[in-house]
C-alpha cells in the first residue's frame, strides 16, 4: 500500500487555499491540486503533510495542527487529506521546486483543479471552521 497525504492550506478567512500547479505524476500534469506527496516509511500522514508543505511551500505547519478530513482509497494507494489554516503571511509561502504554489481565491477554483477538489476543499473548510464532521470514506474503483 503506497499512502500519500494531500493538503489544503487556507487563510484565517477561508477566502484562499495554497495550491500546487503539478508536473507530475503524469495524470496529473497541467493540473491544480493540493500540496502533498508520498509518506516515508514509518511517517504519519501528519508528519508527512508537513514535511511536503516545507519542501515545496516553505511553509511550516506542525503535524499536531493539521486536521484529517478524508480517506481517499483505490488500487494500491491510500490518501489522506488533511487542512489546515496559515497565520502567517501569504507572502512567506514560496514556490521550492518546479511545480509552483500558489493562492487561489476559494470561490473563484480555476478550471484546470483535480475534479475531486470541487468538493474536498468546501469539506475542508466545514471541518476547519465546525470541528463537527467526521472523517470522510472514499473508495474509487
Amino acid at each position: 500500500m503506497i499512502k500519500t497525504a494531500l493538503g489544503f492550506i487556507f487563510t484565517p478567512d477561508f477566502k484562499q487555499v495554497l495550491l500546487i500547479g503539478k508536473n507530475r505524476p503524469q495524470w496529473q500534469v497541467g493540473k491544480i491540486n493540493g500540496v502533498g506527496g508520498k509518506c516515508e516509511a514509518n511517517e504519519s500522514f501528519e508528519e508527512c503533510i508537513s514535511r511536503e508543505v516545507k519542501e515545496e511551500a516553505n511553509v511550516l505547519i506542525p503535524p499536531a495542527k493539521w486536521r484529517e478530513i478524508a480517506t481517499l482509497h483505490w488500487q494500491e494507494w491510500e490518501a489522506k487529506v488533511l487542512a489546515a489554516i496559515w497565520s502567517g503571511s501569504v507572502n512567506e509561502v514560496k514556490s521550492l521546486t518546479d511545480e509552483k504554489v500558489a493562492w487561489f481565491p476559494v470561490s473563484q477554483l480555476p478550471s484546470n483543479v483535480m475534479a475531486n477538489l470541487k468538493w474536498l476543499i468546501p469539506l475542508s473548510i466545514d471541518a476547519l471552521q465546525t470541528q463537527e464532521i467526521a472523517v470522510v470514506e472514499v473508495h474509487y474503483e
